[in-house]
């Protein structure tokens, strides 16, 4: 067999550059044919690329109004004292301490509004996290979802506390928003240095009779999300908490 000469290895490389050439002008024509090479097509796909993004961000901007133009559910003089004894007792009880110094903590923080979603009131996860011994009657978890949930989703409806008058140790604002992570960060503790806990809650559920209610609700700040489950009876014209249970997740 002949070995190749310099003269045969340019040849040979001749032909594959031609066959590359011939390749790329075949290539060229075709994006021609495409307006690939013409700045008008960037520009063309560039503005269907920019009408679509502003329609898709009016789409959005649209859906945020509408859930901002929501009005809110108002919480009764009721709710207010229900939430309130709930709330106090986080002052008084060890156990829900959950800054890092516990020291001179004499108020407590509640969100502005309700949580977004309704998972933890929904009858499968009802009856979870309420601690041995301790059990929920079925109107009352039913009442407490009817006031909350959206029917036939896990969203909640929108009520706000900004109304009520609460006792001066109850601090009604919107919680920073970084809530698992802030103990670590310390920005709650920054934020609210006289704070014990901060609490998102949904509204109260109530007994047909009126005479029980229970409170659930976030709690924090914490390295983990957290629950926080009251009881209450009325005695007289007072409400007094029965037991409460505290689940941290983690």
């Amino acid at each position: 067999m002949p070995l190749k000469t310099r003269s045969h290895r340019q040849s040979a490389f001749s032909i594959r550059s031609e066959t590359n050439n011939g390749e790329q002008r075949m290539m060229h024509e075709k994006l021609r044919a495409m307006n690939f090479r013409n700045p008008q097509f960037f520009a063309l796909d560039y503005s269907r690329f920019t009408s679509l993004s502003r329609i898709l961000l009016l789409l959005a901007l649209a859906g945020a109004a509408v859930a901002r133009s929501e009005t809110p559910i108002a919480p009764d003089d009721r709710d207010r004292q229900v939430l309130e004894t709930a709330l106090l007792r986080i002052l008084t009880d060890s156990e829900l301490i959950m800054t890092r110094v516990s020291e001179n903590k004499t108020t407590v923080v509640l969100n502005v509004r309700t949580p977004d979603k309704s998972g933890f009131i929904q009858p499968d996860q009802m009856w979870h996290y309420l601690g041995e011994g301790h059990s929920i009657p079925g109107e009352i978890g039913s009442d407490l979802l009817r006031r909350n949930g959206k029917p036939g989703t896990y969203d909640s409806q929108y009520a706000s506390f900004a109304g009520l008058k609460f006792d001066q140790r109850v601090i009604v604002t919107t919680v920073v928003k970084d809530k698992w992570a802030n103990r670590l960060a310390g920005t709650f503790e920054r934020a609210h240095p006289k704070a014990r806990a901060w609490v998102e809650a949904w509204l109260p559920g109530y007994s047909k009779d009126g005479t029980k209610a229970v409170v659930r609700a976030h709690i924090g700040p914490g390295y983990h999300a957290a629950l926080l489950t009251v009881f209450l009876e009325k005695r007289g014209d007072k409400w007094l908490v029965k037991w409460h249970h505290l689940s941290q997740f983690v």
